[in-house]
């Protein structure tokens, strides 16, 4: 017998039987009202987290203008997230077809949105008032843009081309 092994007599062993259970649908085939609320939580925890680090992290909303030339990496940097963060809004989410599939683009959207404000909050140095400005205000716009209004009970309609 080797030391540090154990055995176990084959009768303790039993079968596991994993399922995986579909969404929960109400009678017309929709999603239930408790999957469009995580969606409506989730979008609202992000805006209000960025928010809440911008006021107490950052020291609230940035003013000033750029002491000397501004820091053109992060602007651009700044540009290409919320460009991708559109991208995942306006044309990834709209090709998906269920609800349950559109969780993770929407969260990988609502981060790059909010990495921006956190991108400006504390990597740029606070010497750039109107970049750090700049950046707030690309990151909660793009936030707002990225409101889960696809994610509904009824299911139909293409509003704000869901």
């Amino acid at each position: 017998m080797n030391a540090g092994v154990i055995l176990l007599p084959e009768s303790t062993l039993a079968p596991v039987k994993l399922s995986v259970h579909p969404p929960r649908m109400n009678s017309q085939g929709t999603p239930q009202s408790s999957q469009v609320i995580v969606f409506w939580v989730l979008w609202f925890s992000i805006l209000s987290g960025l928010l809440v680090i911008q006021f107490f992290a950052g020291g609230g909303i940035p003013s000033g203008v750029d002491k000397g030339e501004g820091p053109v990496l992060f602007q651009g940097l700044a540009l290409g997230m919320g460009m991708m963060a559109m991208i995942v809004r306006f044309v990834v989410i709209p090709r998906i077809g269920s609800l349950e599939k559109k969780l993770p683009a929407m969260i990988i959207g609502l981060a790059l949105s909010e990495g921006i404000g956190i991108l400006g909050t504390f990597v740029v140095s606070p010497e750039f008032g109107s970049t750090k400005l700049f950046m707030l205000a690309i990151s909660v716009g793009c936030i707002v843009l990225s409101a889960p209004v696809y994610a509904k009970i009824g299911g139909g309609g293409d509003s704000f081309r869901s």
